[in-house]
């Protein structure tokens, strides 16, 4: 194994250059120095120099939105948003008008976004009146969260899920599914009309629609006032399903089948009633 020697070269000597020691006054130190660059320094500027103040406008926080939110009438907003979103050929029910007042009030949605979801609304109205499409009686609460999910959409990226429109704004009378297909149809049907209803004129004229004093109505009467019964889908009663063990075969009481050769149960209850048994 060989051994490699490797030579350095000496450090320099220090100059007087390398110490401040002595040296009471810095600047005179400096002056009495070589230049550093072999160009010149430049004079100074003729021209004072402009200084600017720019005064930082803070964000409008959450607070102030929903202060933004609460000065608005929220009944007179309800109302024209249940005008346009029941198809019904009379008013809406005061029910109806009440359940998108619940709506807008869990929400909690700026103004600007509750005008672009009225925007939604009527053009979609439109569109289905012009195209004489039927639309469900009672689907204008869906219409109208539909029209506010996809507005918070358009306008942000962190958008709420559909699970929150359901149990918060919608207390649970809609379904996720049910917003997440409305949603969908509604960005179908509209397509790049959604783009002109989110301009700043689009959106100042649904602003002085819905903070225009609300006209004076009429009381409304007890059978308007009365809550209609949501539509339920019919439930047939069907009765317990029983099989008969007599002998080798087997025939069916109450069922899909009964055999000719079979005598009808009511005939002979008594007699056979204890050679049925019940199906769960």
């Amino acid at each position: 194994m060989s051994n490699i020697t490797t030579s350095c070269f000496p450090s320099p000597a220090l100059s007087a250059c390398d110490s401040l020691a002595g040296s009471e006054d810095l600047d005179a130190f400096l002056d009495a120095q070589g230049p550093l660059s072999q160009f010149g320094t430049p004079p100074p500027s003729k021209m004072a120099a402009n200084v600017e103040v720019m005064e930082l406008v803070e964000e409008e926080d959450e607070e102030d939105l929903v202060e933004d939110v609460v000065a608005l009438d929220y009944s007179h907003i309800a109302r024209l948003f249940a005008e346009k979103s029941y198809t019904s050929s009379s008013s809406p029910t005061a029910w109806e008008t009440e359940h998108i007042l619940d709506m807008l009030t869990n929400a909690k949605l700026p103004a600007e976004i509750i005008a672009l979801s009225y925007n939604v609304v009527c053009t979609y109205d439109a569109m289905q009146r012009f195209r004489a499409e039927p639309r469900p009686a009672d689907a204008g609460d869906l219409l109208v969260v539909s029209a506010m999910s996809l507005a918070v959409m358009s306008a942000s990226d962190n958008a709420p899920k559909s699970a929150w429109w359901s149990v918060i704004v919608c207390n649970g009378i809609r379904s996720a599914s049910e917003i997440d297909m409305a949603t969908v149809d509604l960005l179908a049907a509209l397509d790049w009309t959604l783009h002109s209803l989110c301009s700043p004129k689009a959106i100042e004229q649904a602003m002085d629609l819905l903070t225009s004093p609300a006209p004076s109505q009429e009381p409304l009467t007890a059978q308007q006032e009365e809550k209609p019964p949501r539509p339920q889908t019919p439930v047939n009663k069907v009765e317990p399903l029983k099989i008969s063990l007599e002998g080798t075969g087997a025939s069916w009481s109450h069922g899909q089948l009964t055999p000719d050769s079979t005598a009808p149960s009511s005939a002979a209850e008594e007699r056979v009633k204890d050679r049925f048994l019940p199906l769960l």
